[in-house]
């Protein structure tokens, strides 16, 4: 049996706990978990969200507890679509443990999968004659991608073909696809110059960032 003591230094970390996740004093850094109208407690709760009222007009009286709100912290244009089927709702998009957030950008999606749930991680870059070539693994927590067989290992190769042209590929390592028989130019070896520069990134997801050399503005 516990005693007295024990149970109030566990009601001590459980609060000190509740306190790091909903901290209720830093209310500049809200995220707003109820971007629609008539938030309730009842409903912000629902949704694994904090609930906190204040005076100030502007500031989120529902909002997203902070070791979420790391891992929802994801650029518009990287998000990973969570609920690609149409009917997507703050309701069924935390049903999927997803992060719901709304955006202007075109494209984006607002029901995402968390920065945890990357599907793909980045492995070894080589150069290559061409340019350069990657090894992607799936990552232990892709269980909830939509897709019903991901491959465990893909390769993407980066073709540097002329000055103002660069070619991507990504492909399963371990067997050959079909691809339609289209006439492509042959190259046999990477531009001596180009107009672009460009990087193989890894967080929070895997993606090709290329830029103009002229303006470092990405393209």
């Amino acid at each position: 049996m516990l005693s007295i003591a024990s149970l109030l230094c566990i009601i001590f970390i459980l609060r000190a706990a509740s306190q790091d996740v909903c901290d209720t004093t830093d209310q500049a850094s809200r995220e707003d978990c109820h971007p629609e109208p008539n938030a309730a407690e009842t409903t912000c709760r629902a949704r694994g969200c904090c609930w906190h009222k204040v005076d100030q007009l502007g500031i989120p009286w529902c909002f997203r507890p902070q070791s979420r709100s790391a891992s929802c912290g994801i650029p518009d244009i990287a998000r990973g679509d969570c609920h690609p089927e149409q009917g997507a709702s703050p309701t069924t998009c935390a049903a999927r443990g997803c992060c719901w957030m709304s955006s202007s950008a075109a494209g984006a999606s607002w029901c995402f999968y968390p920065a945890a749930d990357k599907g793909y991680t980045l492995g070894n870059i080589t150069e290559t004659s061409l340019g350069k070539s990657a090894s992607l693994s799936k990552a232990l927590s892709s269980s909830s991608l939509p897709f019903p067989k991901p491959l465990s290992k893909l390769k993407v190769d980066v073709q540097e073909e002329t000055e103002t042209r660069i070619r991507v590929k990504i492909y399963d390592p371990a067997s050959q696809r079909y691809e339609v028989p289209i006439d492509t130019p042959k190259v046999l070896s990477k531009a001596s110059s180009t107009f672009y520069n460009y990087t193989i990134v890894g967080n929070p997801y895997v993606g090709l960032k290329v830029s103009r050399k002229s303006s470092s503005s990405v393209v």
